[in-house]
């Protein structure tokens, strides 16, 4: 919370975007959506609490095989019951498998923010900042797969509660 403090300060920092990847917390995340929209001019990109099958918090960073499967209906319905309204911020869902930079033979899941960090970089590159990083040009994510697959039904009821999808197109990759 200090850093966030440090954050949400202009005279302090003059950040744009804030992600605090693998935090998901509401004690972080609303602390961090609180101080964006105090600031007035960032956006926090934030990762969404996971919920398993039998209702449980998914609390761990255990490698992508090992991970309890994310149980979507559970964990949409925690988001909803947050009740979060705030323009200053915008959560993403689910996380991902991705190639370590430092040796590409290895993979990591990592949190959504992450890759859509990468997103919004590749947006900024191709045009205008202001433009969202949607669509299958501006928001390619670098990643291999989803940490949790998708039917369509499964992308509306997360889209419809506030949260963007991370999707994997056909033919076109996540």
């Amino acid at each position: 919370r200090k850093a966030v403090d440090i954050m949400g300060e202009k005279s302090f920092a003059d950040v744009h975007l804030l992600a605090i990847p693998g935090q998901r917390h509401p004690a972080v995340t609303d602390y961090a959506l609180a101080a964006m929209q105090t600031r007035f001019d960032a956006l926090y990109i934030m990762d969404v609490e996971h919920k398993d099958s039998q209702n449980n918090f998914i609390t761990s960073s255990l490698a992508a095989s090992s991970y309890p499967p994310v149980n979507i209906s559970y964990t949409t319905t925690r988001f909803t019951g947050r009740g979060l309204n705030n323009s200053f911020g915008a959560a993403y869902f689910p996380d991902a498998i991705m190639r370590l930079p430092a040796d590409p033979t290895r993979r990591a899941r990592v949190p959504a923010s992450v890759p859509v960090l990468g997103a919004f970089a590749q947006n900024d590159a191709l045009g205008y900042a202001w433009t969202a990083p949607a669509g299958y040009n501006r928001a390619v994510l670098n990643v291999e797969e989803l940490g949790t697959k998708f039917l369509v039904e499964n992308v509306d009821a997360v889209y419809d509660v506030g949260i963007n999808p991370l999707v994997a197109a056909p033919g076109v990759g996540p």
